[in-house]
């Protein structure tokens, strides 16, 4: 996933799931977590194991998802779709000062 961020006259492309931006005397960061992800996990009683097996979800995302990677808004749907829950309930935006 690419994230596209512009400013100023500049555009960068970032290849990771943190978003930086200035403001007028600081650098912002926004860091995408999925740690929201594993407590939905818990409450609804599904492994991560089931998703793999039952789901098929890959090792691969689920990998991702633990590093706190990017992954595509198609593989976020569908992990909503499967828990029946808002994206709230997988992904958290963390902001913090650089």
């Amino acid at each position: 996933m690419f994230i596209i961020v512009e400013y100023s006259a500049i555009c960068k492309v970032i290849e990771n799931p943190i978003i930086k931006y200035r403001t007028r005397m600081k650098e912002v960061i926004h860091l995408f977590t999925y740690t929201p992800l594993w407590q939905t996990l818990k409450d609804k009683g599904i492994s991560q194991y089931e998703l793999i097996k039952t789901y098929h979800i890959s090792t691969g995302t689920l990998d991702a998802l633990r590093k706190n990677k990017s992954v595509t808004m198609n593989t976020l749907h569908d992990i909503c779709v499967i828990l029946d829950c808002p994206i709230e309930a997988v992904v958290k935006i963390e902001k913090g000062d650089k």
